[in-house]
């Protein structure tokens, strides 16, 4: 192949990436009902309700120190009192509101779990009559998740993913489709081109493996960082899903490509 269709198919194979990340983008984290939807399977993991039980607790201590030496029974009732379906339908209104907090460019994110303290003090009760009663009726189940300061990348990511997704979705369509139009063997250059597809999609799973392990040593060991890590690993599920999609595309361009070329090529002889 010529040297400028080479350089289109790598340059379309090196956007691929990021337009499969801007597409995840697109799809889920900027469409309410969409991250609205992950609130089912990050509520299902003991380890976010342990760190949101956790943050409850804390709050609810400062407020009424006599909690403190009943600590972990409060812990234990409260992260009981997540898996009704009443507290995951307060969770789903909490989670949309923390999506529209990011999209609308608010300066921080905060999970606002106070409607559930209702149920919190109920199941907690049921551990140990009256200990619920202990627990603050409201102002203990606001969760600040991270401010603009000190994370301002979420920010950054969300607002240029608005626009580089789309360019770098059509940058690497176009990318492909010059090379393929402009190849004299075109079915080769469509091999091609679906193998770089498949070898960038892999790129992205990998790095995004990597991102994770590299983040969590910046989070303070012990419940915190396995909900975070429950989190992403959540998150991850779903970008991993489309983008294996994305490389059953590039799997079906490359067989289709190399398969007719070997035939023109047998045919030619």
């Amino acid at each position: 192949m010529k040297k400028g269709i080479i350089t289109l198919v790598v340059a379309g194979s090196l956007l691929a990436p990021l337009a499969g990340f801007g597409l995840w983008m697109q799809l889920v984290v900027l469409r309410t009902d969409e991250f609205t939807a992950l609130a089912d399977d990050l509520l299902a993991r003991q380890e976010v309700r342990d760190a949101l039980a956790d943050e409850i607790a804390d709050q609810a201590e400062e407020v009424e120190p006599r909690l403190v030496q009943v600590g972990p029974l409060v812990r234990t009732g409260m992260s009981e009192a997540m898996r009704t379906p009443a507290f995951l339908q307060i969770f789903r209104q909490a989670v949309r509101d923390v999506h529209a907090q990011l999209v609308d460019g608010g300066d921080e994110l905060t999970l606002d779990l106070d409607p559930g303290l209702e149920i919190v003090r109920q199941q907690v009760n049921e551990f140990e009559p009256g200990l619920g009663d202990q627990i603050p009726a409201d102002q203990v189940g606001t969760i600040q998740l991270v401010t603009r300061d000190q994370a301002p990348y979420i920010w950054w990511a969300v607002d240029a993913m608005r626009i580089v997704s789309i360019v770098a979705i059509v940058a690497m369509i176009g990318c492909f489709a010059f090379a393929i139009g402009m190849a004299d063997r075109r079915w080769l250059a469509l091999g091609v081109s679906g193998a770089g597809i498949v070898v960038a999609s892999l790129l992205l799973i990998g790095t995004s493996a990597l991102a994770q392990s590299l983040t969590a040593q910046w989070i303070e060991a012990g419940v915190n960082r396995d909900a975070f890590h429950a989190v992403w690993d959540e998150l991850e599920r779903s970008l991993q899903v489309q983008t294996l999609l994305v490389g059953l595309v590039g799997v079906a361009m490359a067989a289709a490509g190399f398969l007719a070329q070997a035939a023109t090529t047998r045919d030619a002889r």
